[in-house]
């Protein structure tokens, strides 16, 4: 039997038209996975050529074990449309539409150690119930750090004001 799925705990999307530098957004948020401690891969990278630029799509996938009952899961999905290069006061940038779509999401139990019978799901309740403080930190911190790399995503668009 699979482990429960995962509660989302935080998402949010940014949509962007004008300037932006995808090499220095990928290179920012693999830097803050490495520098957080998570295990995570680029599930896509394609790029193709279209009528109007270049699309590009990018999806990671990433997860961090907190303990032997919780995980923290991120999955980001990045599509970058109409896509032309530019140089801009001796930079070379990206010029088009960008869409980020980021989710941070919450696992308890992910090694199933409850199992799916009616009885195993009665004692995961009660231990959820029962160590209601800690699984609210573990809600709290993947929040934190959906929100963090949120706020790093934005940096490397140049959004924080």
């Amino acid at each position: 039997m699979p482990p429960p799925e995962p509660e989302t705990i935080f998402k949010n999307r940014i949509v962007q038209k004008g300037l932006f530098n995808l090499k220095v957004l990928n290179k920012n948020i693999t830097e803050w996975f490495s520098n957080k401690k998570y295990s995570f891969q680029e599930k896509t990278n394609s790029s193709k050529a279209k009528d109007r630029g270049h699309e590009v799509r990018i999806d990671f996938s990433a997860e961090k074990k907190v303990d032997n009952y919780a995980k923290y899961i991120i999955n980001i999905e990045i599509l970058a449309t109409e896509l032309e290069k530019v140089r801009l006061e001796d930079k070379s940038l990206d010029k088009g539409n960008v869409e980020i779509r980021l989710n941070a999401n919450l696992q308890l139990d992910y090694k199933n150690r409850f199992g799916d019978k009616p009885f195993h799901r009665f004692l995961r309740g009660l231990y959820h119930r029962y160590f209601k403080g800690e699984i609210k930190h573990y809600e709290d911190q993947s929040e934190e750090e959906g929100k963090d790399l949120f706020d790093t995503i934005k940096e490397s668009l140049n959004l924080l004001t």
